[in-house]
């Protein structure tokens, strides 16, 4: 019998980690698309497919068998130089060379360089197990101007896309998963189970978001809202969050082929 899921192997606070380089903290060296500006969205997905990796275990009741056979198809779905292909394809896709050069204008801003500054800081989040409730103890606190801001910064690098794309593939990948052990009504009923993670998943990254940015004075965080908010940074949010959510579909794709082929008997 499979047990619940171990839901901390998909952690928010990774996920928030790895896209607050989308777009806000992309290195943008280059002027070609898919090259430096994209490492960090790239190195974002690798760290997906590990949190994916880690989520089929023999002490949820899969065999030993199946999880070396999942953890096989989840490396041949996520292979780096395949979510390049996919991610660079996806994201040239509508870049034109205004929004290109705007998004190349802010990283050499100073208000880019600190907020790149800043991302780094974000692993010190992930890492403390206390921070997502110290974080919506500060927020519950804070004055509510601050809070809008916060949750305006976060709708404009396209947060909530960012988590239903991880969440649309998530709930599919674990049936795929279970459904040669369990059957397919069973793994169904088995996420079915875990209906809420969306939400908790969704409030969680936004609290490493804020945990992150809320470093950042008043001023600072009224003058990226505005940035943010131009047109060509509109367009370029949109894009990186879509080429994101595409690569994820692609490799999840790959994953189910992977994994339905030769399985243990």
């Amino acid at each position: 019998m499979i047990g619940l899921l171990n839901f901390q192997a998909i952690r928010a606070t990774t996920l928030a980690t790895a896209m607050l380089a989308t777009p806000l903290a992309i290195v943008a060296q280059d002027t070609k698309p898919g090259l430096a500006q994209n490492q960090q969205v790239l190195e974002s997905l690798n760290m997906l497919g590990a949190q994916f990796k880690a989520t089929i275990t023999t002490d949820l009741g899969f065999p030993e068998a199946y999880v070396q056979h999942w953890q096989s198809a989840v490396d041949t779905a996520f292979a780096p130089e395949l979510l390049e292909a996919d991610f660079n394809a996806a994201f040239k896709t509508g870049l034109t060379g205004a929004v290109r050069d705007a998004a190349l204008a802010f990283e050499q801003s100073q208000l880019g360089r600190d907020v790149f500054e800043l991302s780094l800081t974000s692993e010190a989040v992930r890492d403390d197990p206390n921070a997502l409730a110290q974080t919506q103890a500060d927020l519950d606190a804070a004055p509510a101007a601050e809070t809008a801001l916060l949750v305006e910064l976060f709708a404009a690098q396209g947060g909530a896309q960012q988590t239903d794309a991880v969440m649309d593939v998530y709930f599919p990948m674990m049936i795929t998963a279970a459904e040669p052990v369990i059957g397919q009504e069973a793994a169904e009923q088995w996420m079915a189970g875990a209906s809420d993670l969306r939400e908790s998943y969704a409030r969680d990254h936004f609290l490493t978001f804020a945990a992150v940015f809320r470093q950042m004075p008043t001023e600072q965080l009224e003058a990226l809202v505005d940035v943010l908010g131009t047109p060509e940074m509109e367009v370029y949010a949109e894009l990186t969050t879509a080429a994101f959510a595409e690569t994820l579909q692609l490799a999840a794709d790959r994953l189910d082929a992977a994994y339905a082929n030769d399985l243990p008997n």
